[in-house]
């Protein structure tokens, strides 16, 4: 699972799982260091920072990513709390949510542009990239900042958003938000993001409920689709510069 755990003598389950999976790539961080030894793009071990972490690895021929969040069919329960949002949830064999730590980690190692690739139940495709993104650490909520839009899907997150804006949000969970100012958006969203402090909850909430179309429960993206519309599918990626 892409989930957090030491890999240190307290850990030989995960040390065992990761000599299955990722034998040749114990000492890689990223997708940029898998890349050097395996030309197929799928599912790989990572150790980010002493901890084993399993990604989808995507080898383009201009770019490599580290894919953070897949989303396509509604197999993983993404009401989680804080703490398994922190560390991630799901496997890269279905869906999957990397952890709010390792999105740090893996931004502060230098994974500064995002892409966001989403699709419609009727085929239609789009995506939003950013050139700049950025996760702080846990003391102060894993708070987001992202700029620098280019795509065909609409920017819903940067500051020129206005009101529901993610950008210079912190992180919030179901029951973990009294630091968003007593408001609980996460709560009614059943949901882990980046939700604002003003009017608007958000004008984007890629993790919220699989296939429900209630105003800002479902998988959205304002500007493609709106917040009533629950998309099929979201993937978020990483790569550097």
């Amino acid at each position: 699972m892409p989930g957090h755990q030491r890999v240190g003598d307290d850990a030989n389950i995960y040390k065992s799982a990761m000599v299955l999976q990722a034998v040749f790539h114990a000492f890689c961080s990223d997708c940029d260091c898998v890349r050097k030894y395996n030309s197929i793009s799928g599912g790989y071990g990572l150790n980010i920072d002493g901890s084993a972490v399993f990604v989808l690895c995507q080898f383009d021929t201009n770019y490599t990513w580290t894919v953070i969040q897949n989303r396509y069919n509604g197999s993983v329960d993404f009401n989680r709390d804080w703490t398994e949002y922190t560390y991630g949830f799901g496997s890269v064999d279905t869906e999957y949510w990397i952890g709010t730590e390792n999105i740090h980690r893996l931004t502060q190692a230098g994974l500064s542009t995002v892409r966001i690739e989403l699709e419609d139940f009727i085929g239609d495709h789009r995506f939003a990239e950013y050139s700049v993104f950025s996760v702080e650490n846990g003391t102060d909520y894993y708070r987001l900042n992202i700029s620098g839009y280019s795509g065909d899907a609409g920017d819903s997150m940067s500051a020129s958003v206005g009101n529901g804006k993610a950008d210079g949000e912190v992180f919030s969970t179901a029951d973990m938000s009294a630091h968003v100012g007593g408001k609980n958006c996460a709560l009614y969203a059943r949901s882990g993001w980046w939700y604002g402090t003003g009017t608007i909850c958000s004008k984007s909430s890629l993790n919220g409920e699989y296939g429900t179309n209630n105003k800002d429960k479902g998988i959205n993206w304002d500007t493609f689709r709106g917040m009533s519309y629950s998309l099929k599918s979201s993937l978020i990626k990483l790569r550097r510069p």
